[in-house]
């Protein structure tokens, strides 16, 4: 029996610059493992996959906020990459060909933000590039044997005029998250085709506990509430024509109990650091010594001080550069 076991997450919601970035980690699973704690496959994917605090040099996949402890770039790059990597015919290289292949639908570099479109990235940026090769072909070794491929690695990247375009239709930053979210299970559902029987595992978003009415709207499916409580709300999805019901469960910490929720929460944030180089390099130009920004509220507002006079010279709108909420 084969089965699609997905994760999805986020990175963003709270910086007032840089974009929101939500993704997903879908796998594909066979055997019995696809039946006995299919979201846990860190213990089948060892040794080139290991847990923060695990002893080794293998992939580190967990939390990105752990993996990223320090802002050290090495070992979440590392890691994403090397997974990218296992999908990909080539080397990534670059920005634009990581987002080629994790967000080739989407529109990353939108004329309104030249922060974004005019700076290019090579990559790895901190990682050493045999190195992932190295690890990448370890993994498609070791996921060949246990029989696992990846299905999808996708990433959705709401650049600061789309996101506020957005917040001001919906009244609501959450439900802007809500939207990507729904549309990446969407996709996961796509994944297990007419069979069904997906698993897809999503980090809860604030203090919502209740998706139903709001998964069957934005699906447009039948949506069977399973059970809803503070740590845990899970319902059964059936698309039209699906043999099997797919699992959708929304949970708290779920990058710690699903590798698939951990590999996305990393890729949500790796894509949201390209960018964030792009625009701090771009700034950087146009005023020498200016320290970088990660995004956040008190520091955002430090940088943006310091870049004013260059934002009203070049007639830049704040709903382009600035998140409002």
């Amino acid at each position: 029996m084969q089965r699609v076991v997905a994760g999805i997450d986020e990175a963003g919601v709270s910086p007032r610059l840089g974009p929101l970035v939500v993704s997903l980690a879908a796998f594909r699973v066979e055997g019995p493992l696809s039946k006995r704690r299919p979201h846990d496959l860190w213990k089948v994917l060892s040794p080139p996959v290991r847990k923060v605090g695990q002893r080794g040099d293998g992939l580190m996949v967990a939390d990105s906020k752990r993996v990223f402890s320090g802002r050290k770039l090495e070992p979440l790059e590392r890691s994403v990459l090397a997974f990218v990597r296992a999908t990909s015919d080539r080397p990534i290289r670059s920005c634009r060909h990581l987002m080629e292949s994790v967000a080739p639908l989407t529109a990353p570099w939108p004329a309104e933000c030249p922060w974004y479109r005019e700076q290019q990235l090579e990559l790895p940026m901190a990682a050493d590039p045999s190195l992932i090769e190295l690890m990448s072909s370890v993994l498609r070794r070791t996921m060949t044997r246990r029989s696992i491929e990846i299905a999808d690695l996708g990433a959705e990247a709401v650049v600061e005029p789309e996101y506020n375009r957005r917040v001001a239709a919906t009244d609501n930053k959450l439900e802007v998250v809500f939207e990507r979210t729904a549309a990446l299970i969407g996709r996961a559902l796509a994944l297990a085709g007419p069979s069904g029987g997906a698993l897809i595992r999503v980090d809860r978003q604030g203090g919502i506990q209740r998706y139903g009415r709001r998964l069957a709207e934005r699906l447009g499916c039948s949506v069977e509430v399973v059970s809803e409580s503070p740590a845990r709300s899970r319902y059964r999805v059936r698309p039209e024509g699906a043999q099997e019901s797919s699992e959708v469960e929304f949970c708290v910490r779920g990058e710690e109990t699903a590798l698939a929720v951990a590999l996305a929460s990393m890729l949500s944030k790796y894509v949201r650091e390209l960018y964030m180089e792009k625009l701090n390099r771009y700034w950087a130009a146009l005023r020498p010594g200016l320290k970088p920004t990660a995004g956040y509220p008190a520091d955002a507002t430090r940088f943006l001080a310091e870049i004013d006079d260059l934002i009203r010279s070049r007639g830049i709108e704040q709903e382009t550069l600035i998140r409002q909420r």
